[in-house]
């Protein structure tokens, strides 16, 4: 059997999918979880992102972690704490023991009410990757994994020898999550080394999932859909973000690439339009006593608004009633799309969402929304409507009945591609793992040089302790650095962000994230510290380094880096089909 294999793994806020690659021969092996419950034997091709922790009674034991099952509704069980939704935390910061404090920070405040630690939201990501290998204690524990056409034998052999694995992820999201992934992912021993570790944005996987073999053609890599070149528009609508993509495929896939696409990232989607249904549609419709129980501050219908929608979410699973509403409006969204109108019961009264409502109040605000975000696409690439010639539409939310009807107006000549996400297709996934086919289409730059890694060799290169300190340019600068084997034009733009005052995205939690964290981590005294510039402009577009502040922020990665199997000493290397490119100068 070929040594030759790649792991595409999608991991979702509601749950994780995966599929096997043999790059050799270009064969696709979707990946399946099974249990026995009291129901019975259950299988599914997406495991359940729902995670329970027990934390010990003994002092000396740890907290344990397990995969909940494979059921979607959580346990009824109240002396457990269950895990769900937590994809976005690690968005928010990267976990590290506070000596000062004591204990690991940050802690986040699950809409529940619970306080949990990010370092145990990190681990339950862990937890589910673990069930994928055959190095962890945890393979097949709880849940036992097979794949479609490849034995049990040898699937553990192929799972234990992997050249790669390859992780999708929402395209405006930050090295913080990147680096939180990489660790879940090295802390389930699914690869020993973190250039074996790659990212690509969910949209490029969704046609990669769609493109032929570079080798085989399409009859020894089948594909859930077909494409053909030309102007490309994709919408993933997931549960907690909206991914678009708009891209020129060209006749000849193998030299389609990373920079060949433009994508954006809208923060609203599913649980999002679920919210709005529940407050623009079925409170009013409630009674005064329990509308005051859920607020009376509506958020905007398809505003994001993090704040407030973090608000609601708190106030909805909270309650007994809130809860049952956002089941309620789950179902709404996906029976409207096959009925005119809906009543159901609720408590002694009768309520009733028509189709119509739900398009006027919901949905069309949605479309103008997605409208616009496509409209800045088109302006980037410069591709005219007429010139899209086809649209991918993928996520439980993009088949909406209204949502068809004007992608089919607003681009003529596009072939609609839609209901791909069956079970056993695992798009996203197989597109991820198609990456090993088209090595091309990485983002090589993000691979070799993290957002962190600049940022402390460009302190590394611009501080030095021996001679008296001074300003220096933008070309002394890249100089200094490409000195110490950095390729300075392949990530220019972001260190002149350094430069001017921007920190990596997470390295300290926004000031909307900050209503995720306990209060006692809101106060948290080393992000406070490292908030501040490294750098001042002087005259003469020469830079002045803040040799105290740059001091404080050696000593906070320190801290990060002291209990993590990343280091950021190094670029990595990437090694993915065959081929390893070192960073160059």
């Amino acid at each position: 059997m070929s040594n030759d294999w790649y792991l595409g793994i999608d991991f979702g806020t509601t749950g994780m999918s995966a599929v096997l690659l043999n790059e050799a021969i270009a064969q696709l092996y979707p990946l399946s979880w099974s249990s026995v419950s009291q129901e019975g034997e259950e299988s599914s091709f997406r495991l359940p992102a729902v995670i329970c922790v027990e934390p010990s009674t003994e002092p000396q034991s740890e907290t344990r972690l397990s995969v909940a099952g494979l059921s979607s509704t959580l346990p009824n069980n109240h002396s457990k704490v269950f895990l769900q939704h937590f994809k976005p935390y690690l968005n928010l910061a990267i976990p590290y023991y506070s000596s000062q404090q004591q204990r690991w920070e940050p802690t986040v405040q699950l809409d529940s009410g619970r306080l949990v630690s990010l370092y145990w939201v990190q681990r339950s990501l862990q937890t589910l990757l673990a069930t994928l290998s055959p190095a962890s204690e945890d393979f097949n524990r709880s849940v036992q994994v097979s794949a479609s056409g490849l034995s049990a034998t040898a699937l553990v052999e192929a799972l234990g020898k992997l050249k790669g694995v390859i992780l999708g992820y929402p395209a405006a999201w930050s090295e913080t999550y990147r680096f939180n992934v990489r660790e879940a992912v090295l802390g389930a021993k699914l690869v020993k080394h973190p250039e074996q570790i790659f990212f690509l944005e969910d949209t490029i996987a969704t046609v990669l999932a769609g493109l032929p073999s570079p080798r085989h053609g399409d009859e020894q890599h089948p594909t859930p859909f077909a494409l053909h070149n030309g102007g490309t528009v994709v919408i993933n609508i997931g549960t907690t973000t909206t991914e678009l993509a708009l891209g020129n495929l060209p006749q000849n896939y193998t030299n389609l690439t990373h920079s060949d696409f433009c994508v954006r990232t809208c923060p609203y989607a599913g649980m999002a339009i679920e919210q709005d249904i529940v407050y623009q549609l079925l409170v009013p419709q409630l009674s005064e006593e329990q509308r005051q129980s859920l607020s009376l501050l509506l958020p905007t219908p398809v505003e994001p608004d993090a704040e407030m929608r973090d608000r609601l979410a708190v106030l909805l699973q909270r309650s007994a009633l809130g809860q049952t509403l956002l089941k309620t409006a789950g179902y709404i969204k996906q029976i409207l799309q096959h009925r005119q109108e809906f009543s159901f019961e609720f408590g002694i009264d009768c309520c009733t969402v028509s189709r119509q409502a739900l398009e006027d109040k919901v949905i069309q605000p949605f479309l103008t929304r997605l409208n616009a975000e496509i409209n800045q696409l088109l302006v980037q690439t410069g591709i005219s409507e007429q010139g899209i010639y086809q649209v991918i539409c993928s996520g439980g939310t993009a088949t909406l009945i209204a949502q068809s009807k004007w992608l089919q107006q607003k681009f003529p000549n596009a072939t609609l591609i839609q209901d791909i996400g069956s079970p056993t297709s695992c798009v996203v996934a197989a597109g991820l793992a198609t990456l090993a086919l088209y090595p091309q289409v990485l983002n090589h730059s993000q691979q070799q040089y993290s957002d962190f890694f600049l940022l402390l060799e460009l302190i590394g290169a611009f501080t030095n302790p021996e001679s008296e300190q001074r300003a220096y340019s933008v070309k002394e600068i890249m100089q200094r650095l490409e000195h110490r084997g950095v390729n300075t034009r392949a990530c220019r733009d972001r260190l002149l962000a350094f430069l001017n005052g921007q920190l990596p995205s997470g390295l300290v939690p926004s000031t909307a994230q900050m209503n995720w964290l306990a209060e006692e981590s809101r106060e948290n005294q080393d992000y406070e510290a490292i908030a501040a510039p490294l750098f001042e402009l002087v005259e003469n577009q020469s830079y002045h380094a803040n040799v105290e502040q740059c001091q404080r922020l050696r000593q906070y990665f320190q801290a990060i880096l002291l209990g993590t199997s990343q280091k950021l000493d190094e670029p990595l290397a990437i090694e993915l089909n065959m081929t390893t490119v070192k960073a160059k100068v």
